[in-house]
């Protein structure tokens, strides 16, 4: 881990707080220094300590378990898809894209059958 980062991230909160004013009176982040490896090995405590809690391994396991029940339903879910598609035959599919067919795209036949009627007979016409 970067610890660093961490300190790094903590001076600027500080620096953009109303705190930060009187920082740069008493000399600037250079004035925190001193507390810097302090700091550091207090997280490192702390991060130890709450990674070892059992608030936190509890929260793990259930992460981890929700993990595992997203796999289950996936794999659900692709068995009730799978199991749909076998029941699936020719006549069946060949059925259910006539009724498309007619339910949505009818009006698409009939003007395209008035439009190439009348592209028709205007080429006819002309040529």
């Amino acid at each position: 881990m970067d610890y660093d980062k961490i300190y790094d991230s903590l001076v600027l909160v500080i620096l953009e707080s109303s705190f930060g004013i009187m920082l740069m009176m008493m000399g600037g982040v250079e004035a925190l220094v001193p507390l810097k490896e302090p700091f550091i090995e207090k997280v490192k405590v702390t991060l130890v300590e709450m990674v070892d809690s059992s608030e936190f391994k509890t929260a793990l396991q259930k992460g981890l378990n929700a993990q595992k029940i997203s796999t289950d339903l996936v794999i659900k879910i692709e068995s009730v898809i799978d199991k749909r598609l076998s029941e699936l035959t020719p006549q069946l599919v060949k059925e259910m894209v006539q009724t498309i067919i007619q339910e949505h795209l009818g009006w698409l036949v009939v003007w395209g059958g008035v439009i190439g009627g009348l592209l028709g007979g205007l080429f006819s016409f002309l040529f």
